[in-house]
């Protein structure tokens, strides 16, 4: 038997249940998009600009809905992980802010700023003093509830985005969509859940396959914010260095960087997310890329959804893999997929600052 087909070893070191809430990213998805139309409280207005603030688990989905809506909306987006807000955003401009606690302290900063500038805002939170503050000003918001750490609530995270979105004109998504979406992930689940064998199971495949290795991402629009997605998934849950690059910008510089040190072969191991609705020559691209980092001798394996029927759902599937890959390779190495000491010692030495 695989190591990661021990069930009750899996239990032991998924102490607090990791796994319990990847699983739920389905019902996650249902419910926050069920719930954010039923307080029929989303802003209508078009506006000129989109600010998505956030930080680390709460602002991966503003950056989905940024890739999502990229090439499609005529509407400029982006997501702010810094104190304040930029100096574009004013009067006309639409800002959603993000935080899973409702207390981080660069949202906080950047919602306030937002609300000083007359700007129509729209907050997403479990609680916290962003509740609190929308409550004060009287902006329109969305609660939920999670046991969760951040970034296991990504469908709490994202979907009231996407909803903001579609009801201010920016981007659309509707009901059929949402509901098919859920449909692919349940059938992608039930293939790559815990009780799948590790020869019948992709995500427990790729888990091994980056084992004892350094993991690069690589991916290109729609893809580029599931690639960070990756990588932070993979640092925090499994503890393991890695990194994402993004083409065509990669093939200007790191391709070129792969000759040395001379051990990068060993210790190197790259992944490569594959769009269906990817440009032409980004696909071209990513064959290349494959080529250059084989003859190198760097392992690259390709990652792709069969045949799927919208950029929602391609990224939302390769979400839910990533999110098992990481947690399949913390168990390879022997370490409780939910807890971040350091981010918990770093946010510790900054409350005492």
């Amino acid at each position: 038997m695989h190591l990661l087909d021990d069930v009750d070893y899996c239990q032991m070191i998924d102490m607090q249940g990791m796994l319990r809430h990847i699983r739920s990213l389905p019902t996650q998805i249902e419910t926050a998009w069920s719930q954010v139309h039923d307080r029929k409280n989303l802003p209508t207005e078009r506006p000129s600009s989109v600010a998505i603030l956030g930080m680390g688990g709460s602002a991966i989905g503003g950056d989905i809905a940024c890739s999502l809506a990229y090439g499609v909306s005529e509407i400029p987006m982006v997501v702010h992980r810094d104190y304040g807000i930029p100096r574009w955003v004013g009067s006309s401009s639409l800002v959603i802010a993000v935080s899973h606690s409702g207390n981080t302290e660069e949202t906080l900063s950047g919602f306030e700023e937002a609300y000083r500038r007359g700007s129509t805002l729209f907050v997403i939170a479990s609680g916290g003093k962003l509740i609190e503050m929308a409550e004060k000003y009287g902006v329109p918001y969305y609660r939920y509830e999670s046991e969760a750490p951040p970034r296991a609530s990504i469908g709490f995270l994202l979907m009231p985005i996407l909803a903001v979105l579609n009801s201010t004109g920016v981007y659309k998504v509707d009901e059929d969509l949402v509901s098919n979406t859920v449909d692919c992930l349940n059938r992608l689940k039930q293939s790559i859940d815990a009780e799948v064998a590790t020869e019948d199971n992709k995500a427990k495949q790729l888990a091994v396959y980056l084992h004892g290795h350094i993991g690069l991402i690589l991916a290109s629009h729609p893809l580029t914010a599931i690639a960070r997605r990756w990588k932070t998934q993979i640092n925090e849950n499994a503890k393991t260095a890695c990194f994402f690059e993004v083409l065509p910008e990669l093939c200007h510089n790191t391709i070129v960087g792969v000759d040395f040190p001379s051990r990068l072969s060993d210790v190197l191991r790259v992944l490569m997310l594959r769009s269906a609705f990817s440009n032409e020559r980004n696909r071209l691209r990513e064959e290349i890329v494959g080529q250059l980092f084989e003859h190198s001798g760097i392992e690259c394996e390709q990652v792709k959804i069969e045949a799927p029927f919208h950029p929602l759902c391609e990224a939302l599937q390769l979400v839910m893999l990533g999110d098992f890959v990481s947690y399949y390779l913390s168990l390879l190495n022997r370490v409780n997929p939910t807890t971040i000491l350091n981010i918990d010692y770093l946010k510790l030495k900054l409350s005492r600052a």
